[in-house]
């Protein structure tokens, strides 16, 4: 009587078994951590920014970058030094580009890392209020201007919520892991131009942590 194939004596059957069962199972685990990852994490192949220029030399409103490390923080940090207005830093995140890019942003700096801070502003008075047109420097002693941001930079009516992005690029970072601290320098003051007080103009300066 002729054996039926799994009673065979033959090995090889066995062996191929296990080893496309083990090829289905790396299969399975890869496509496991491919999608979790996706799910908890951004892309780290590109990151987009606003360009609020419209006259620069690239024409365009958006500019993709390339970057090859990514960094997120969440602060959940506030200054409320400025009666005017109460201030929340949400989240930094940090992106090393792929390559040094010698002209980026509306000021064509060179530049090889974007930070982005992403912040609340809650007015109660009328103001102006000037994040992108700030600086920001870090614990090793870089420095970057304020140049992207399509949320703020004009007017905000008292009792109105704005939340943003500003984006700033950074030159000299070798590792994101080096940046440990951040010095937020920017301007504010009120509306009415016939404001006298002694609070009707601040110079926002936050020191942001990165944990």
């Amino acid at each position: 009587m002729k054996k039926v194939w799994y009673k065979r004596p033959s090995y090889w059957i066995w062996i191929w078994i296990c080893s496309v069962l083990a090829v289905l199972l790396v299969l399975i685990n890869v496509a496991t951590f491919y999608v979790v990852h996706r799910t908890c994490y951004p892309s780290t192949s590109t990151a987009s920014i606003e360009n609020t220029d419209t006259t620069s030399k690239s024409g365009k409103d958006t500019v993709t970058v390339n970057h090859k490390a990514y960094k997120y923080f969440t602060i959940n940090q506030s200054d409320n030094s400025w009666s005017y207005a109460d201030i929340k830093f949400n989240k930094v995140a940090i992106y090393k580009l792929a390559q040094e890019h010698k002209e980026i942003g509306d000021d064509d700096k060179k530049a090889n890392c974007l930070i982005v801070v992403n912040m609340t502003v809650k007015a109660n008075k009328d103001i102006e209020i000037f994040p992108d047109q700030g600086t920001i420097s870090t614990n090793n002693s870089l420095q970057g201007d304020t140049t992207y941001t399509a949320d703020f930079g004009d007017s905000i009516d008292s009792g109105v919520t704005r939340t943003g992005d500003v984006t700033i690029p950074l030159d000299g970072v070798k590792n994101i892991s080096d940046l440990k601290k951040l010095r937020y320098k920017f301007d504010g003051g009120a509306k009415d131009d016939n404001d006298e007080s002694d609070d009707a103009f601040k110079i926002i300066d936050v020191q942001i942590n990165l944990n």
